[in-house]
C-alpha cells in the first residue's frame, strides 16, 4: 500500500535535506519521527506526515508500556508535532489528507460550508489524489 501524501519517511528526508535547519534540530526531529513510528508499530512509509493523522493514536501511547519516561514520550511527541508543522509550512503539505486539484477545489468552493462540504471533502481528496475528474464516469457504467 502506498500513501497519496507525504509520509514520515518523506519528512525525515526533507528535514535531512534542508540546509537552513540546525543539525541538532534535524537530529531531534528525525529521531522522534522514527521513535514515534516505532511506538505506534507502523512503518514510516505508511504514516502520513500530518499531525491530524497521528494525533489520536499518539494520545493513546503510554510511556510505561513503551519503556520510556513520561517526559521522554512528551518530548518525542512535541518534536514530531513541530517537525510535521514545519513540513506543512515548508513543503506545503495539506493539514488534512491530500491536496485538492484545481477542478476539485473549484467544486469544493461551490459547496455549502457545513455539513455537506465536511462530508464530501474526504471523497474529493481521494478523487483528487487519484486524478479522477469531477465529471468522470465509472468504467462500464455506460
Amino acid at each position: 500500500m502506498e500513501l497519496l501524501e507525504p509520509s514520515f519517511e518523506d519528512a525525515v528526508a526533507a528535514i535531512a535535506g534542508d540546509p537552513n535547519l540546525p543539525p541538532a534540530q534535524k537530529n531531534h526531529w528525525s529521531c522522534s519521527l522514527r521513535r514515534v513510528a516505532a511506538f505506534l508499530d507502523r512503518p514510516m512509509p505508511l504514516l502520513p506526515a500530518r499531525w491530524t493523522a497521528v494525533r489520536i493514536p499518539a494520545s493513546r501511547l503510554k510511556a510505561i508500556q513503551l519503556g520510556v519516561t513520561q517526559k521522554t514520550l512528551c518530548n518525542h511527541l512535541s518534536n514530531v508535532r513541530a517537525a510535521l508543522a514545519w513540513m506543512q509550512q515548508e513543503k506545503r503539505a495539506p493539514a488534512r489528507g491530500a491536496a485538492l486539484s484545481r477542478e476539485w477545489q473549484t467544486l469544493s468552493d461551490q459547496c455549502p460550508k457545513l455539513p455537506h462540504r465536511a462530508r464530501l471533502l474526504p471523497l474529493m481528496r481521494f478523487c483528487s489524489a487519484r486524478n479522477i475528474a469531477p465529471g468522470a464516469r465509472r468504467r462500464g457504467s455506460d
